[in-house]
């Protein structure tokens, strides 16, 4: 260590120094090459679908087993059920037309639902009505 007018002033080994460079450039060039592998295995992903092919998630080709569910799909089988909160979330859903076209008859029922289960939400949207 040397002394200088500011404090102590560390020594810099050169070898030591020279060897965490190293390392450090070495994990930047593995970093890179994964990043590369990376590009390269998206690309061939890429080249397996041809140019102009129709949009894997379009509803009208694709059977309703292999395409993605929306929310409302997957949350009214929970509603049915009796979850008063994904009741609540349906009746939010039908009152804004969020996923569905908005139908305020539903939203109404689908807030009674929830509120009979003793939803506050839900009883202060029925509320509003």
């Amino acid at each position: 260590m040397i002394r200088t007018r500011r404090g102590y002033k560390h020594r810099v080994d050169p070898a030591a120094f020279g060897r965490q460079f190293g390392q450090t450039l070495q994990a930047i060039m593995n970093g890179i090459a994964r990043c590369g592998f990376v590009v390269v295995v998206a690309l061939f992903g890429l080249a397996a679908f041809p140019v102009g092919a129709s949009d894997p998630f379009n509803q009208s080709t694709t059977p309703a087993n292999l395409r993605p569910q929306t929310t409302f799909e997957r949350f009214l089988p929970l509603a049915v059920a009796g979850d008063s909160s994904i009741q609540h979330l349906l009746g939010y859903m039908y009152f804004y037309g969020e996923g569905v076209e908005a139908n305020f008859e539903e939203s109404k029922r689908w807030f009674e639902l929830a509120a009979q289960e003793g939803d506050a939400r839900a009883q202060r949207n029925l509320g509003l009505f």
